[in-house]
């Protein structure tokens, strides 16, 4: 009988829940994309290496294909480094298309790579899986490292065993002695929808690339932009949280916002001028677009 009582606290102790006090602080969260990693601020001198990928999925390059698609980078370039005139920046890009043992383009069998497996497992998903198409680029990097070897300490003549793309942009940077390095893989994709995928600072990468498929000319200055810290003005899966309706309507002409428009009616933002090192500071007003408060529980 004396068991009772003790059952009865035993039973009404289990089930209070004790739950612990939070104390919640307000956080500041912006984009961290300006001059980070292999692209840094985009100023003074700059490369552009183009790859140019004959992939199973689409067209193999002929040469009028790669005679356009190059033509449609040198325009982007003009256009970008007007842009950066347009703030006062000097910028000049120096332009260099990939020979593969004098071929201009790349057969991406030879670099025992498959484009396609990774596309499918990304459309299939919906989800972008960067190391799928880190593998795939790293494997174009090393077969064009074969023709493309540079001794990074010419004095002890050692060269760089090039097996990634992070190596071979350190043999890169030896031969042409540049700093940024932007590479940029195209594909000849002109009968299928136009697409640009960057990867970046945005999701904190050290070594950045774009993969281009078709050749328009804001897709390329769009993606050229983005390996440098430009950020898009829409909603994507790193920032959901910018004051979107209010960018549209100060920044309709954005190239980070639209790029499926002629060239020459779009623009960089001031709010991109910053990301990219044009400016020094975001304007007050821009960084509201941008500022979103955190609730992140202090214990």
């Amino acid at each position: 009988m004396k068991l009772l009582p003790l059952l009865l606290v035993f039973v009404l102790t289990a089930c209070i829940t004790i739950e612990p006090t939070f104390v919640y602080q307000e956080m500041e969260k912006i984009p961290n994309t300006r001059d980070k990693n292999v692209c840094g601020l985009l100023k003074d001198s700059v490369i552009l290496y183009a790859a140019f990928i004959d992939v199973e999925k689409h067209h193999p390059y002929t040469d009028f294909d790669l005679a356009s698609t190059q033509d449609s980078i040198r325009k982007a370039i003009d256009w970008v480094e007007n842009q950066a005139a347009n703030y006062g920046v000097p910028l000049k890009i120096k332009l260099i298309n990939h020979d593969q043992f004098k071929r201009k383009s790349i057969k991406e069998k030879s670099a025992k790579v498959c484009f396609e497996h990774y596309d499918k497992a990304f459309y299939k998903s919906g989800v972008l899986k960067y190391k799928d198409y880190m593998n795939w680029s790293d494997g174009i990097a090393k077969y064009m490292g074969r023709a493309n070897r540079a001794a990074v300490n010419r004095s002890l003549a050692s060269y760089v065993r090039v097996k990634d793309l992070q190596s071979f942009n350190a043999v890169l940077r030896d031969k042409y002695d540049f700093e940024n390095i932007a590479h940029m893989y195209f594909m000849n994709a002109y009968y299928e929808d136009v697409l640009g995928r960057a990867w970046n600072t945005a999701i904190d990468h050290n070594v950045e690339f774009a993969i281009i498929e078709g050749k328009s000319v804001a897709v390329i200055a769009h993606e050229f932009l983005h390996l440098f810290g430009a950020v898009d003005l829409y909603a994507t899966q790193e920032y959901s949280f910018f004051k979107f309706d209010e960018i549209a309507e100060k920044y309709p002409a954005s190239i980070m916002l639209e790029s499926y428009k002629d060239i020459n009616k779009l623009e960089v933002d001031s709010i991109n001028a910053y990301f990219l090192g044009w400016t020094h500071q975001l304007s007050e007003e821009d960084n509201e677009l941008l500022f979103h408060k955190l609730k992140a529980p202090v214990y």
